[in-house]
């Protein structure tokens, strides 16, 4: 299909070069969006936006985990505490 108008050729510019998730998607199209209308999406590399994407996803996933059962989880036993395995997912994509 043969795009007809000028925010139909905008969109279709905007694929991603893979499948993403919804929440990953939506980095990608606002990112993609502001890039493009800075003249710089010919020259950005697509792939790495979509990792880019991805991650964002990840740490918010993670910060979203560590909200709401905080930074120190039950352990084997019910007085057991153990670190939020989430943190070091978030600290992992802080570093990317």
């Amino acid at each position: 299909m043969v795009p007809t108008s000028k925010e139909e050729l905008t969109i279709s510019e905007f694929i991603p070069p893979r499948q993403l998730s919804l929440a990953a998607r939506q980095t990608w199209d606002r990112h993609a969006e502001r890039i493009h209308s800075e003249g710089r999406w010919g020259v950005v590399h697509h792939d790495q936006l979509c990792t880019y994407a991805e991650t964002v996803e990840l740490y918010l996933r993670f910060r979203q985990d560590i909200d709401d059962h905080g930074t120190l989880v039950q352990g084997r036993t019910l007085q057991d505490k153990v670190r939020n395995s989430s943190l070091i997912g978030l600290a992992n994509a802080r570093a990317i």
